[in-house]
This record gives structure tokens, sequence and C-alpha cells, in this order.
């Protein structure tokens, strides 16, 4: 995501199941619907896919892998670049589980980086032992220089410690940039403005995107098409 001012976009693969697009939204997810990117809102945007979503649907798709040919089909959107997958770790949790969720995100990047795809690895630790580990694995590869953390569900003052620990520490012993999904506010007031760390947001798209939805709703009854799309190219959204 680095510089630039068109990369603060992102999506999230959408998932299809046949009992879905018969009207049935209680099917598990068998296919990737690949158009994503074809969206009006990310035409000539470098987007970064934050790959994540509930844990049910996360475990499903690391599952169905193979079948569903995942690594393949993200390879094949030509997204700018593409973070570990959010796997869970939950404070209290059995440390083998933690680490086997590091690791499975890890070989996510791992498949994805084989397809020739920018990967960004997902960081999160619960403990010092997990932050000096991750520590350690940059160090071992310098050529990592950026990396995504996801704080959207940092809610309770528990969870934001942990974050707070977690950006602390690699800013302290690493050389890494950080790119962190969630609200600045969830960010102390000394690291906010810290050059190696940069804020990722949808709200903004998501606005765009309705805006744009509902202004093509209202052209299609109005206008002929050759005038919706150069109206499209003069809109600006305040």
């Amino acid at each position: 995501m680095g510089s630039g001012t068109k990369r603060k976009s992102n999506d999230q693969v959408r998932i299809n199941t046949p009992a879905q697009q018969s009207g049935n939204t209680g099917g598990i997810a068998t296919g990737i619907d690949t158009s994503a990117l074809s969206a009006p809102i990310f035409q000539d945007k470098q987007v970064v896919l934050f790959a994540g979503g509930i844990d049910a649907l996360i475990e499903h798709l690391w599952f169905k892998r193979h079948h569903l040919r995942l690594f393949d089909k993200i390879a094949a959107m030509n997204f700018y670049a593409v973070t570990g997958l959010n796997f869970s770790l939950f404070l209290g949790e059995c440390p083998f589980g933690q680490a086997l969720n590091i690791n499975k995100s890890l070989v996510f990047c791992q498949e994805l980086d084989r397809r020739g795809v920018c990967t960004l690895p997902n960081i999160y630790a619960t403990n010092d032992a997990q932050r000096k580990r991750w520590a350690s694995f940059l160090a071992q590869r310098p050529a990592i220089q950026q990396v995504a953390m996801n704080s959207q569900l940092q809610r309770t003052k528990a969870s934001i410690a942990v974050d707070d620990a977690n950006i602390r520490y690699l800013l302290e012993r690493t050389v890494v940039n950080i790119l962190i999904q969630g609200r600045r506010v969830a960010l102390p007031t000394d690291l906010q403005n810290n050059p190696r760390l940069q804020l990722a947001s949808s709200g903004a798209l998501k606005k765009e995107a309705i805006v744009g939805n509902q202004l093509s709703r209202y052209l299609e009854q109005q206008v002929t098409p050759a005038t919706t799309q150069t109206i499209r190219k003069h809109i600006v959204l305040v």
C-alpha cells in the first residue's frame, strides 16, 4: 500500500453459493466470485485485499482451499497486494492452536507468493514470546518491508492493549512498516503520526460505492448510457 494516492482501497473475496443464488443464505460457500474488481469503484485503483472474515468462513475456505483453487483464483484477480489470512488468536487459547493459526496464515502468504502475488504477512501476537518469534522471523527475511495488522474488532481495553504492545514491539525491534486495518481512535496519541504506520479504512470507498450505485440507478432512468459515462467522469464526492 505504501505510496500513491489511490492505494487506500480494499475489498474481500465475495463468496456465492448455489443456496444463496436461489435465495437461501444458509448454505456453505462452494465457489468464489472473482469479478469483484470489475466494479466501477475499483477502476484505476491499486487494490489491497485484506484477507479476513468470520471464523466459520475463513476456516471453510482454508479446508476447501485446494478444491476451490483458492490461491490460483486470488492470484488471477490481480490485487496490488494481499494480506495474510486473518486466522483468530484468542487470549488464553491453547498455545499450540495459536501457533497453528499463525503458521496457516504464513502458508497462505507463501502459496500466493509462489504465484507472483505481493503478500503482506498478517501479524498478531498475544504475548511476548510470540512477539519475539515474529521479530526473529522478520529479521531473517529482510526483503519483507511491509506487514499488516487487523485491529477492526479491538474494542475492549485488554484487546487494545495487546495491539498497542504488538505495534510498539515491531516498531522498536524491526524495520518494517505496518499497515493497520482498523480505526485511528484505537491508536495511542503518540503513535498516530508515526511514519511507519499506515491506516486503511474502507469507509470512504463504501460511501463512494453507495453514492455511485444510487446515481447509476437515477441516471439509467433519466439519460442515455453515453451521457451517464460522461457525468460519472466529472463527479467529485465530498
